[in-house]
């Protein structure tokens, strides 16, 4: 098991907890969960991030 460093998620702080705000923070963490897999699998991490939508 592996635990990275926390997300710095204080430039949210005081926004409201919807739309643009959710979907910042949500890519923040997801950057910091792919670089960690990344530095697990020794590798390098996608250029740009995985698009279920494929936008």
């Amino acid at each position: 098991m592996s635990v990275g460093p926390p997300v710095d998620l204080s430039k949210y702080a005081g926004k409201p907890a919807h739309g643009d705000v959710l979907r910042d923070a949500t890519a923040d963490i997801m950057a910091a969960i792919t670089e960690q897999l990344a530095e697990l699998r020794g590798e390098t991490a996608p250029a740009t991030p995985y698009d279920p939508a494929g936008r």
